[in-house]
């Protein structure tokens, strides 16, 4: 079997399309890896050299080191690029392709290796540089929400709370409510941005203008939960967020609820509407037919995320967003005008729910994947490395408590990847398996990574 390796970062946001995408590609007779990205590399050499699929090569923007890359390449290894943030930015387009120059430069890539983009907009600006690699635009299967699989998997997971007919409010305060601390945007080195002036100046108005929002933002929903207590709220911050910082903030509020498990998706498809202010989940939302309300509170915004406040009804204080969440019945999903529709189209292409973003990723791997060779691997190195870590995090867990920084940053990396959870992954890939009349099963799992194949002899 041919090899691919899928990287999961955040599970919330990532998993279960990608779950799908690795069932697809296995049912086909790949042995895909799906893991968290630091035990994809600790484990590569006891593969045979395959696809990695995803943009975990690069740790921080660019420029950036490419020791891990230039390891891949070394051993064989064809890279098949997607980023998990390539389109939704803030400010202006010319801002939005200097952010393009920091995810990625097309010229560190191969003739083997390929580049996916969100839109046309990236696959243009892209295709403007010197390079060797293929780029080409195939949106993000997780916008694939016209995927019939994909829906029912999503509505069919969210098995841990009964709350219903309830407000979701997805937050994107990751700059001014960092999981981090108040100081991670601004330390030397962030990843964020560079040291010189202008990116430090760049943080500081950006921080500033979040600021300001974020506090609009509270006051808002403070408002309206208090003047409507039968009305429940579940607030969900983003990975990024401190969620604590919510929980202190509306302690004693009975009808809102601060939950950050499962996928947006999820909760998207059991809320009644949806709030945010520049943020992904309003485009999810409008693409799963949700009522979407695009808070922005009246403040000079000159960082505002534009693509997703293109899209549902725009209201600015509490009065408007109380009017529009008690009419909610009445919502009414007008289209989007036609010319912010095309400008939503360039820069996400499954705004054409006619595009298959997962027909085009698995040809695009099967014609990298012509070249390599297929085989078994070292079962035994799976669990040795997974059996250290295991050991390594007993040793660490004590004296972590005496590093303060070492425990924020512990949580962090917990909330992005909590691990994964064998029953859970089981039962979505039996709903998988019968909705699309394959046979996958699971061959090796850990908590950081598990191996999809197709069953033998079927």
């Amino acid at each position: 079997m041919k090899t691919v390796f899928i990287p999961v970062e955040t599970i919330a946001r990532e998993f279960d399309s990608k779950l799908l995408l690795a069932c697809k590609l296995a049912e086909r007779g790949y042995r895909v890896v799906v893991a968290q990205p630091d035990f994809l590399n600790q484990i590569a050499i006891f593969f045979r050299p395959g696809i990695y699929f995803g943009k975990n090569l690069f740790r921080t923007h660019f420029p950036t080191s490419l020791k891990l890359l230039a390891l891949y390449k070394k051993r064989g290894w064809s890279v098949v690029h997607l980023d998990e943030e390539g389109g939704i930015y803030a400010g202006t387009e010319n801002e939005w392709k200097d952010i393009l120059d920091r995810r990625i430069d097309p010229m560190v890539l191969q003739e083997d290796d390929s580049i996916l983009c969100w839109g046309d907009f990236q696959r243009r600006h892209y295709g403007n540089s010197k390079h060797s690699c293929q780029i080409v635009t195939t949106g993000h299967p997780r916008f694939n929400l016209s995927n019939k699989t994909y829906k029912t998997l999503i509505e069919n997971t969210l098995k841990t709370h009964t709350l219903s007919d309830f407000v979701l409010v997805n937050t994107n305060f990751g700059w001014c409510n960092n999981i981090s601390g108040k100081d991670f945007i601004f330390r030397e080195g962030s990843k964020f941005m560079g040291s010189n002036e202008d990116d430090k100046n760049f943080k500081r108005s950006f921080w500033v203008s979040q600021s300001k929002i974020f506090s609009k933002y509270l006051q808002v929903i403070n408002e309206v939960a208090l003047r409507n207590q039968e009305i429940d709220f579940v607030i969900r911050p983003h990975p990024a967020e401190d969620k604590n910082f919510y929980k202190i903030f509306f302690h004693g509020f009975k009808n809102i609820q601060i939950i950050d498990d499962e996928s947006a998706l999820n909760w998207i498809s059991k809320a009644s509407c949806v709030v945010h202010d520049g943020c992904t989940t309003g485009i999810e939302a409008y693409l799963l037919e949700k009522p979407v309300i695009n808070l922005t509170p009246k403040i000079d915004n000159p960082f505002e995320i534009l693509i997703p406040n293109l899209i549902g009804k725009r209201i600015t204080n509490s009065e408007e967003l109380e009017a529009a969440i008690i009419n909610i019945n009445s919502y009414d999903k007008s289209d989007i005008p036609s010319k912010s529709f095309d400008l939503c189209k360039d820069i996400i292409v499954n705004f054409n729910t006619d595009v298959d973003s997962y027909s085009m990723i698995v040809e695009i791997i099967d014609q990298t994947a012509v070249d390599k060779s297929g085989g078994k691997y070292f079962w035994f190195g799976f669990k040795l490395v997974e059996f250290l870590n295991k050991t390594r995090k007993a040793l660490l867990k004590y004296p972590r408590r005496f590093m303060p920084q070492k425990m924020i940053d512990l949580d962090r990396a917990v909330r992005q990847f909590p691990g994964f959870d064998y029953d859970a992954t089981k039962r979505k890939l039996d709903l998988i398996n019968k909705l699309e009349e394959s046979q996958v099963n699971i061959s090796g799992f850990t908590n950081r990574g598990f191996i999809l194949e197709k069953t033998k002899n079927s």
